[in-house]
């Protein structure tokens, strides 16, 4: 008797970890459905760049809806072209670091090495969709900051010898 009750628990959690792989692999299922669907309409970013045009144009809704069409069409052509952007701009920074090897000390060719699995690390993330989280974006944001007020500034010349 007593062993019937056992069995019964252990049918039942059985039954509650089936059902519950179900519905996680379900809802992975559909989230990744609908990522997918997301990445063909011109992803996040796609969606995010409409809604933030036709909020700082004013579209109507008959211009959005003519608009729509034109940001599809001509999105995917951008995308490709960054894309390609991305691709070459990997083949010159491999290009680079195969010609500054040389010139580098043991423990600088390491840090090299390190930035850039970090580099490609990022490249990967980027190609397969993962954008920056909000901490990272406002990071980028302030470092390009930095770089524009010292490109637009430029430190003053120091002084020459006399």
């Amino acid at each position: 008797m007593r062993t019937l009750r056992y069995w019964k628990v252990i049918l039942a959690l059985v039954v509650v970890g089936v059902c519950g792989g179900l519905l996680g692999a379900a809802a992975a299922l559909k989230l990744e459905n609908q990522r997918q669907a997301r990445r063909a309409r011109g992803g996040v970013a796609g969606e995010w760049f409409r809604d933030r045009l036709v909020s700082q144009l004013q579209l109507t809704p008959e211009q959005a809806a003519a608009v729509g069409p034109i940001l599809d069409r001509n999105g995917a052509e951008l995308r490709s072209i960054v894309t390609n952007a991305v691709a070459q701009a990997t083949q010159v920074g491999r290009r680079m670091d195969a010609e500054m090897r040389p010139l580098l000390t043991p423990d600088q060719q390491q840090r090299l090495d390190e930035l850039t699995q970090r580099r490609e690390r990022l490249r990967e993330q980027w190609l397969n969709g993962e954008r920056l989280s909000r901490e990272q974006r406002e990071r980028l944001r302030e470092r390009l900051r930095q770089w524009w007020a010292e490109r637009t500034n430029p430190p003053p010349a120091l002084p020459g010898p006399k």
